[in-house]
């Protein structure tokens, strides 16, 4: 991130210009190069993410390339659209691991990027367990996984799945994650670790040699698989209501801030409203 900076890398709004609802894939890329050709624009060399490099959504107005807009299905509400990075950002590490239906899949972690990975795996199909140590944490989400049908478990007993993801940075769950393997396994390095952590012990590493273990990193997400993101969405709003804490105004950003390190949250939806808006949903939102 570069300081200073509007924050907000989540966000959807309405173009002034059309009156249309569209949904920001933040990533601003070349759209030239080689990899943008072949849609990997995330990994485009002079990318730019608005939200760190560019100013975001967390304003009433936020200047986006057009090449960045990704227009709503008719009648999804903006507070559900903003789901769509990071859903989309969930669909690209299962589509880099090539989840396949029946398949296995412990996914470690559940905040709001592991329920959301552990629902897109679900739609494929997969057999998904949702792994997290925390009894805070899995009482928070209880509810949430029973409505699913995501099973719910502590970090001990995963073993023998097809894939696995790490959705969370903690150390302990990257090594958990790996183990989690059976032989020709692949794991999603999703969630990437802080950089103060250990290092990874040699012997882990030789683990990927001994059990031929595949290990894919999954960073950010394609304007395309924010479409595919916005369908799901489109498609299970319930799940994505279930995630968010509370619905906010701009003035209270500042004070919500301060709570989400703590990790004891999921989403707040950050709401503008605008009573000159006749479109299909009266306000837009960025979360």
């Amino acid at each position: 991130m570069r300081l200073p900076v509007i924050p907000g890398h989540e966000f959807c709004g309405i173009d002034p210009e059309d009156g249309k609802m569209y949904a920001v894939w933040p990533g601003v890329a070349c759209g030239k190069c080689e990899l943008c050709l072949k849609d990997m624009g995330n990994m485009c060399s002079s990318l730019q993410i608005i939200g760190f490099h560019r100013d975001g959504g967390l304003a009433e107005f936020a200047n986006v390339p057009e090449t960045s807009l990704v227009q709503l299905p008719y009648g999804l509400p903006c507070e559900l659209a903003a789901f769509a990075e990071p859903m989309a950002c969930a669909i690209n590490a299962l589509d880099l691991i090539g989840l396949a239906s029946k398949e296995r899949i412990a996914v470690f972690g559940a905040g709001p990027l592991g329920l959301m990975a552990a629902k897109s795996a679900k739609a494929l199909d997969a057999d998904v367990l949702l792994v997290e140590n925390s009894p805070e944490k899995r009482e928070r989400v209880g509810q949430i996984c029973r409505d699913e049908g995501i099973p719910l478990a502590d970090i001990a007993g995963a073993a023998g799945f097809d894939k696995s993801l790490n959705a969370t940075a903690a150390p302990d769950a990257f090594n958990a994650c790996m183990e989690a393997l059976a032989p020709g396994g692949g794991m999603s390095f999703f969630s990437a670790l802080p950089p103060e952590s250990e290092p990874i012990p040699v012997r882990q590493l030789n683990d990927l040699h001994y059990r031929q273990i595949a290990l894919k990193g999954a960073y950010g997400c394609t304007k395309g698989q924010m479409s595919r993101a916005l369908d799901m969405i489109n498609c299970s709003p319930a799940f994505f209501r279930s995630l968010t804490e509370k619905q906010i105004g701009i003035e209270d950003v500042p004070g919500y801030l301060e709570r989400l390190p703590s990790g004891r949250y999921l989403k707040f939806a950050v709401c503008f409203d605008d009573p000159d808006i006749t479109t299909q949903d009266k306000g837009h939102c960025r979360q």
